[in-house]
């Protein structure tokens, strides 16, 4: 067997995403262009139930301090949680993706 291993460096150089406190975003609404390790630290809320991704690729985790389940996320619109291949709303944690 074996294994190929590589590293891709995002080369778009900024990163900014909105997350939103209800679907089809709604509700308060908080942009972010750095690491978050905990949402509730700074959103004040538990669940982000929709999201915009404007620049770069980012990586939702389940619990704070970047742990848990693993979410990829793209440029592009997110309505709902499911979208992004989520089992709840509840994001803990997000960070910038830089070498994929």
């Amino acid at each position: 067997m074996y294994l190929l291993y590589f590293t891709l460096q995002y080369r778009g150089g900024s990163y900014r995403m909105r997350i939103y406190e209800r679907p089809d975003f709604g509700g308060q609404m908080m942009e972010f262009m750095d690491d978050c390790p905990s949402v509730y630290d700074r959103f004040r809320y538990r669940d982000i139930h929709s999201c915009q991704v404007m620049d770069g690729y980012w990586i939702f985790y389940e619990h704070p301090n970047y742990r848990g389940r693993q979410y990829f996320m793209r440029p592009g619109e997110y309505r709902r949680y499911s979208d992004w291949g989520g089992y709840s709303s509840t994001v803990g944690s997000f960070r910038r993706m830089r070498d994929f």
